[in-house]
């Protein structure tokens, strides 16, 4: 039932998801050197060198670097894979766990908004109510009161649950994901393409040019990714 991904052959987040806030285009995956190559004289560094004595390449990072115009040379952005990621996931799962994500989901639509926060609300209430019954159940010890109510309340909660879900028109593997409740356990147990799925199907970063005198700050990192939801 699930849609097949064409991501199987990627090993990188981002790459391709991820677009350049000044032409719009894709990223790619590049390397960026750590570290001087040259001393203060402008005298090029000797390479380093592993135990045996055998020359090694200059260390360096990958980097997500915008694939730029066609036609023409250079790029417009780059940014540290790693940071990137990082920023990405966790502006993403703070976003699934949020109640009310599945009734604002997608573009604007009046036609069902109001629908599916009143859905929300309603599910949020059932929820609510099983919580006081649990409490009053457990001050007088009666434990079938929990399982009468959770009974009657459940089957409504997922009428509701199921109805939201239909109007979101999400992915089924966001929805997959959001439905069970531990998000963040669920995000840890999805493979590379599975994340990258959920990611393109909620989410473009757009990553901005970084302002002169600001390098690593990591302040400026998170100014940089413009967070454009579907």
């Amino acid at each position: 039932h699930r849609k097949r991904t064409n991501d199987w052959p990627a090993k990188h987040l981002l790459a391709g998801i991820a677009v350049c806030a000044i032409c719009g285009s894709g990223v790619r995956v590049g390397k960026q050197n750590r570290g001087r190559r040259k001393d203060k004289d402008g005298n090029p560094l000797p390479r380093p060198r592993d135990a045996d004595g055998k020359e090694l390449p200059f260390p360096s990072y990958p980097t997500y670097v915008c694939s730029g115009t066609p036609g023409k040379t250079g790029f417009h952005v780059a940014m540290k894979e790693e940071t990137l990621d990082e920023l990405t996931i966790e502006v993403v799962l703070a976003r699934l766990e949020r109640p009310d994500f599945l009734a604002t989901l997608g573009a604007r639509d009046t036609g069902t908004d109001a629908e599916r926060r009143a859905l929300v609300d309603e599910i949020a209430g059932h929820q609510r109510y099983l919580d006081e019954v649990r409490e009053q159940a457990a001050e007088l010890q009666r434990f079938d009161l929990v399982l009468d109510q959770e009974a009657r309340i459940q089957p409504k909660i997922a009428a509701a649950q199921a109805k939201l879900e239909r109007l979101s028109r999400a992915d089924p593997t966001v929805i997959e994901l959001v439905s069970g409740g531990a998000v963040r356990q669920a995000w840890a147990e999805l493979d590379l393409p599975g994340r990258r799925r959920i990611i393109r199907a909620v989410l473009t970063p757009r990553i901005k040019p970084i302002g002169p005198g600001n390098y690593q700050r990591e302040k400026t990192n998170r100014e940089r990714v413009e967070w454009v939801w579907l």
